[in-house]
Parts: C-alpha cells; sequence; structure tokens
C-alpha cells in the first residue's frame, strides 16, 4: 500500500517552550500523540502510532447542502424573475432581498468548501456547458448578479453523483500513521487529492479543538514535495513558508526565528512584469518542499509539485 508523505510543524511559541527544557523529543513523541486523542483515536504501533478518526468527528454534508439548496432555489426563482423583466423592460432590478439572498447563499456555499474543501473540485470537472444543459438553466449576460454561486450550485449537485463524491464528504476515512522520528504523517492511499482532502480536514479538526491547541497550539501540515518544477515562464510567484522546526534543529531564517513568526509569505515579481529568473526559484522552494515547509504556492504559469510517495513504513528516513 502506497503512503503520501506529510510533516507535522508546530508554532514557534510552543517549540521554544519545550526546547529551552531540552524536551523537544517529549514534544515530538509523546505530547504530540497524545493530544491528537482528543480528537482521534491514537494507537501505538512500534515506534509509530496510527490515527483513525472516528466518523461522529465529521460534519454532515447533507445537513449543510439541503439548506444551502433551499435557498438557491428561491435564488433563482427571483433570478428568473429578473431576466424576464428585463427582457420586457430592457431594464435591470435587483431588489434589496434579492441581494441578501445571494450573499446569504454564497456565504453558505463558502462555508461548505471549508468544511468539505474537495468538493471544489466540481467547479473543474464540470463545465458551465454542461450545467446549461443538465439543468435547462436560464441565464442572460447582462443580467450577472448571482449566476456565479447559481453554476457553482448546480456543479456541486452533478459532483453529487460522481464516484469520487463519497471520498471529498468522508475525507477522514483514510488512515494515517504519525512518524515521531521523521515528524511526517504517512496518508494511507494510491491518490494524492484524497490524501489532501485528508490533511485538511485533519488539520481543521485539530486546530479546532480547544483541548488539542492547549497543548501544542495550532499546527501546519505541509506535504513533503519530492519535486517543485515551473513548467512555463512566469512574472509573479508567491508562497508561504512557515516556521522550520525539526529533531536534529534547522538552520532558521533570522527573521521567522528573531520576530517569533509563525510563517512567511513571500511575493516575487519580475521587472516591468518581464518572467522571472526560473532556477534559484525552483531551487529555493524545492529545498523548502522537501522538508516540509512550503504551506502554499501560486504561480502566474504552470507548476508541478510531486508529493513525496512511499510503499513501505520503514523507507520513512530523514
Amino acid at each position: 500500500m502506497e503512503y503520501y508523505v506529510y510533516k507535522i510543524n508546530i508554532q514557534p511559541n510552543i517549540l521554544e517552550m519545550y526546547e529551552k527544557e531540552n524536551d523537544f523529543v517529549y514534544l515530538i513523541s509523546e505530547v504530540i500523540p497524545n493530544s491528537f486523542e482528543a480528537v482521534l483515536q491514537v494507537k501505538r504501533v512500534n515506534n509509530c502510532f496510527q490515527f483513525i478518526v472516528d466518523n461522529a468527528t465529521e460534519y454532515n454534508f447533507d445537513e449543510e447542502f439541503n439548506q444551502l439548496e433551499i435557498d438557491t432555489k428561491m435564488l433563482i426563482k427571483g433570478y428568473n424573475q429578473i431576466i424576464q423583466y428585463y427582457n420586457k423592460s430592457g431594464e435591470i432590478f435587483y431588489s434589496k432581498a434579492f441581494l441578501s439572498l445571494n450573499e446569504k447563499c454564497g456565504t453558505k456555499r463558502r462555508h461548505i468548501e471549508v468544511l468539505f474543501p474537495g468538493i471544489k473540485k466540481a467547479y473543474d470537472l464540470i463545465s458551465d456547458e454542461q450545467i446549461e444543459e443538465s439543468f435547462n438553466l436560464e441565464h442572460n449576460n447582462q443580467v450577472g448578479t448571482s449566476i456565479t454561486h447559481i453554476r457553482k450550485f448546480y456543479k456541486i449537485k452533478l459532483f453529487m453523483n460522481s464516484n469520487e463524491f463519497l471520498n471529498v464528504i468522508k475525507p477522514l476515512n483514510l488512515e494515517s500513521i504519525y512518524n515521531p522520528s521523521t515528524e511526517h504523517l504517512l496518508v494511507k492511499t494510491n491518490q494524492a487529492d484524497l490524501a489532501n482532502n485528508y490533511v485538511e480536514a485533519l488539520t481543521r479538526i485539530v486546530n479546532e479543538n480547544k483541548s488539542v491547541t492547549d497543548q501544542i497550539g495550532r499546527v501546519n501540515i505541509n506535504p513533503i514535495y519530492e519535486s517543485v518544477q515551473i513548467e512555463s515562464d512566469f512574472s509573479e510567484i508567491s508562497f508561504v513558508i512557515v516556521y522550520p522546526n525539526g529533531n536534529p534543529p534547522q538552520n532558521r531564517d533570522s527573521i521567522l526565528r528573531d520576530s517569533c513568526a509563525k510563517e512567511e509569505k513571500r511575493t516575487l515579481v519580475g521587472t516591468d512584469l518581464k518572467p522571472l529568473k526560473r532556477e534559484p526559484i525552483e531551487e529555493f522552494i524545492a529545498e523548502k518542499g522537501k522538508k516540509g515547509y512550503l504551506k502554499n504556492i501560486n504561480v502566474k504559469g504552470k507548476f508541478l509539485a510531486k508529493i513525496k510517495q512511499i510503499n513501505d513504513l520503514n523507507a520513512d528516513k530523514r
């Protein structure tokens, strides 16, 4: 079975507290897995810990979506009335009630996207044309307010019939192994998107639990990248580097160390929007990515980031 490899990163104030007492090993080998017991089952397996999440921890997608569907149907009815009025009079009128309902629907949908981040895959897989054909969606380019939400709502509804849907709404069904000697979280699956869904959901429930955060603060769980390649010219790139921590201690960037900051966001912009030099940037972010300190990357160009995979738990070494 394959495992995707991630790294659990602790914030600097927690690290500093344990390092002062020379208790860093105690932190990663005992405190972290013990604190996670507040949100999941933890079972010691040799020198590692198996994490299994209780289904009760997960949110109920049906409850969240049903209210969104009720409100969106009202929004669609209002949108159709606005189009009919425009076709007759040539004028567009958005009532306060319509605008308020549109905001309510958008907020609710974005809330679902946070709880079930994998659901956003529907927006890439399903085209606007498919929506218009499947639901006979009436639209007019002149009447733009609410159409973005309506299309996304229908894409989610179509996505609910796909084979991938269950994995999206039950992201914590997977199993993972925490290895204290590497500070790695090994997610048992052969699909990267499922591993990412799992890690996003696990990070959320850990950071939402006061019992956990009182002991270890809020955590970042970042991929260990085998490689990060930018495959086209680009004039701008942004990325976030989290506070480097590990055993043995890493060479920490002075500004992160001195300011006790948990992360740093960098944005590089080419001169007069001309392409940036690719090699030094690739080298820098690849080095951070291999250590699990690259939180995210946003580049105006095509890039490929490959998360490290292993086939044997014994292969997880520094």
